[in-house]
């Protein structure tokens, strides 16, 4: 941790723990004695830090993320270092456990996904003895469940998530027999049983392993993005994901103040040029871009694999400014040097389809733009999991092109699947489910159906977008003015004005 993290960190802690004398006592050692070996010990110390970073993490406050980043990454580092020197060690198949009191409605969320994938996104703390766990779980309330997690782990197969035995680590020893989990661990429900008449409930677990293929899809997606070195980008790509985009802008910003390498400049401008797009500044978007293409230029080959993310957007820009030739041309550009590669990136190359099909829906060359978007959604469906956002985007296309060619009931499919990919791996107010909402209410009036369904997707996306954006934001706006021209429209029995739905392409983010 370098002094000026340090001390970034340690004051902000210090402002949040202003009136405990004893947290700031305790931050005030952390000043002076942490080192990055001892990140385990001082985690499970259950002081500031335990609570600040699990509920940072579960609750995605990104600015108390931001500030603990680096500590993160000591935590994250030594977890994974001792789970690579004790898997050498060990091959027999353990079971582990947790023991914790749950809201009734999450505990009804994991009852209906049995056998479906269980995500912690924070550091999980278990224990090699049941009984540990039974006490922690206590019994069930009116406003708890006791819930026991036994989770089996088949030590044969490295896992995509690290954990390791900290007994020897652990701020209490050895008495608990701790076992810790790095964020973002996943796991699938095996069953549940009702314990001692109800008083707990056990809930079986396995660790995913490397023969979970829906899993290893989403960890060969994940992965990179632990391998980048500046933890200002690590945290710009998460708020990027989850339509945080004013503030991913700053972060990027930030970072690039710094004296950083070339090919990390190169590769900060293109995240910020994606939160530029995303809030619609194309302008700015472009400056960044043909910065990073300059960049770049210096030391890769025209035909460079690394250049085709910076073509790609480039082509979304000129598309969002209605240049559409000049889109297309960087749109194969892009293309050309994926199929090029030697070793394809099938992702990008869905995506160099879908925006390829983009740019032909706004030229309206509507049978080229067909065939792109479903040669992109074959690719997709073949090397991406199931609930991939990118999946969702290429449904919404599909959906925007039905409408254009007033085929109704097939826009309004397309975008009800876009929907629930949405619904199943984007964050609850992230602005593409609004996205989703509004189009599907405006297909809804073509089709005259209810006005009460047609209300409430407007309703719904209102909401998203006012918690996303805020009140007075254009988007917003829009769609508040949307949903008052039907309820006039209702009123005084006047016909509805037709509605025009937007088509989206995909940027890509630099990892």
């Amino acid at each position: 941790m370098t002094d000026d993290n340090r001390e970034e960190m340690i004051a902000y802690c210090s402002v949040q723990f202003a009136d405990n004398l004893f947290e700031l006592k305790v931050i005030e050692e952390f000043e002076h004695e942490y080192n990055s070996s001892k990140a385990i010990w001082w985690y499970t110390r259950n002081t500031f830090l335990y609570k600040m970073v699990n509920k940072a993490l579960r609750v995605q406050d990104i600015e108390t993320l931001y500030k603990l980043r680096t500590f993160i990454r000591d935590l994250h580092s030594q977890i994974t270092e001792y789970y690579k020197i004790q898997n050498l060690e060990r091959a027999e198949i353990r079971c582990l456990y947790r023991g914790q009191g749950m809201l009734k409605s999450e505990f009804n969320k994991i009852k209906s996904n049995i056998g479906g994938l269980l995500s912690v996104t924070n550091f999980l703390s278990t224990s090699a003895n049941p009984g540990v766990a039974l006490a922690f779980a206590g019994e069930s309330n009116e406003e708890l469940i006791a819930i026991v997690f036994e989770i089996q782990i088949h030590r044969m197969t490295l896992m995509n998530s690290p954990f390791a035995c900290i007994e020897n680590l652990s701020h209490f020893g050895e008495a608990e027999r701790e076992w810790l989990f790095s964020m973002g661990s996943v796991f699938r429900i095996l069953h549940i049983d009702r314990c001692e008449e109800g008083k707990y409930y056990k809930v079986h677990l396995t660790l995913s392993n490397e023969q979970d293929e829906e899993l290893n899809k989403l960890a060969r997606l994940i992965e990179p993005k632990l391998q980048i070195p500046n933890p200002i980008a690590v945290f710009g790509i998460l708020l990027l994901e989850m339509g945080k985009n004013e503030i991913a802008s700053k972060f990027y910003e930030r970072a690039l103040q710094f004296d950083v390498e070339p090919w990390m400049r190169s590769s900060l401008l293109i995240n910020l040029a994606e939160s530029y797009m995303n809030m619609q500044q194309f302008d700015k978007a472009l400056v960044c871009l043909h910065q990073s293409l300059t960049i770049k230029l210096q030391f890769v080959a025209s035909d460079n694999w690394s250049l085709s993310t910076i073509y790609n957007n480039l082509g979304s820009v000129y598309g969002s400014l209605g240049e559409s030739e000049t889109a297309l041309a960087y749109y194969e550009k892009a293309l050309e040097i994926d199929l090029k590669s030697q070793n394809p990136d099938y992702k990008n190359i869905a995506t160099q389809m879908l925006n390829l099909g983009s740019a032909y829906f706004k030229a309206d060359q509507m049978k080229n733009s067909k065939d792109h978007y479903q040669r992109a959604l074959s690719i997709m469906l073949e090397h991406l999991p199931s609930n991939h956002p990118n999946i969702a985007v290429v449904y919404n296309s599909l959906s925007t092109l039905y409408y254009a060619e007033n085929n109704f009931e097939e826009s309004l499919s397309m975008s009800r699947k876009s929907l629930d990919i949405r619904l199943a791996s984007l964050s609850e107010n992230h602005p593409s489910i609004a996205e989703s909402y509004i189009n599907i209410a405006i297909t809804l009036m073509e089709l005259a159906e209810e006005p009460e369904e047609i209300l409430e997707n407007y309703q719904k996306a209102i909401t998203i977008a006012c918690n996303a954006f805020g009140k007075n934001h254009p988007t917003t706006e829009r769609y508040q003015r949307l949903m008052d021209n039907l309820v006039e429209a209702l009123a005084s029995n006047d016909p509805v004005e037709h509605e025009t739905r937007t088509e989206t392409t995909l940027v890509e983010i630099d990892r």
